[in-house]
């Protein structure tokens, strides 16, 4: 499904800051966006979870909920996945779970959208989702999302170093993946330096910009030396899909700095025209 090394990646995944893993707000706004189901008489719920992001894994649900974990990469389930009682995970791709119709209660990921190859494969994964969930369930996932207007090489290497500074480091290692991504929404890890060169000019001359120089520096070399792919769509293009197949699609922005990157989007009920997909 996806042509990353995750194995690269994730045996970095305790290092890497905020917001490249949920912080405790990002955490507060999925519990929210799942308040119908955590509001009734604390019943046991069955959860669903699109990935093994450790912070997810750790969320507790009412007593005697289970956790269901799927990711399509077993060096990224051997590298995070860490067994609880309750949880269970499986190695399947998210177009084709191993779950009968209407199972789960809740389905929650964090930026597993965005580790699909293309912004055009969510509809298989969005069509088993709605199969597996119940009717009154909800999806809550995190995403990187593109801003609006979309940033370019050149602005974000002229404008980063006021609007970002808060979080800078962070911010510039998501946002020039963003910022070079193809018209397509995706961007190639590899491809950063060559984009750069193509429109900027030199690339140390460019980090020096945003300010990555030392450590920094050689944090986002190591970023752009993963064979990886990742996609990142807009606000309208994630309201648009989703609401091919939910009836209701919310996007709330955490407060903090970067927040506008990474909304939590959540959807729930059936759009017209996808009762025959739950069935």
């Amino acid at each position: 499904m996806n042509d990353s090394t995750w194995g690269t990646e994730g045996s970095l995944w305790l290092s890497i800051p905020q917001p490249f893993v949920p912080s405790p707000e990002d955490l507060a706004l999925l519990r929210q966006a799942c308040a119908a189901q955590l509001r009734d008489g604390g019943a046991p719920l069955r959860v669903l979870m699109l990935g093994v992001t450790p912070g997810l894994t750790a969320i507790d649900w009412p007593d005697g909920s289970t956790l269901d974990a799927v990711d399509f990469d077993p060096v990224m389930i051997e590298t995070l996945w860490r067994d609880r009682e309750g949880a269970s995970c499986h190695c399947a791709p998210w177009q084709d779970m191993p779950f009968p119709d209407d199972h789960f209660d809740v389905v929650i990921g964090d930026c597993s959208f965005n580790a699909l190859p293309a912004i055009a494969d969510y509809d298989g994964v969005l069509n088993e989702v709605l199969r597996i969930l119940r009717p009154s369930g909800t999806l809550a996932v995190r995403f990187f999302m593109q801003p609006a207007p979309r940033l370019t090489l050149a602005a974000l290497m002229h404008d980063a170093a006021e609007k970002y500074a808060g979080f800078r480091d962070a911010a510039m290692r998501l946002m020039i993946p963003m910022a070079s991504s193809d018209p397509d929404g995706t961007s190639h890890s590899r491809a950063i330096p060559g984009k750069v060169a193509e429109q900027c000019g030199d690339l140390d001359s460019f980090l020096a910009a945003l300010g990555q120089e030392g450590e920094a520096k050689e944090r986002a070399l190591k970023t752009f030396g993963f064979d990886q792919r990742l996609n990142y769509p807009t606000r309208e293009q994630v309201r648009t899909i989703f609401g091919r197949f939910f009836a209701e699609v919310d996007i709330v922005f955490p407060d903090y700095d970067c927040g506008f990157l990474c909304p939590m989007v959540s959807a729930r009920g059936v759009a017209d025209g996808q009762a025959s997909t739950s069935a």
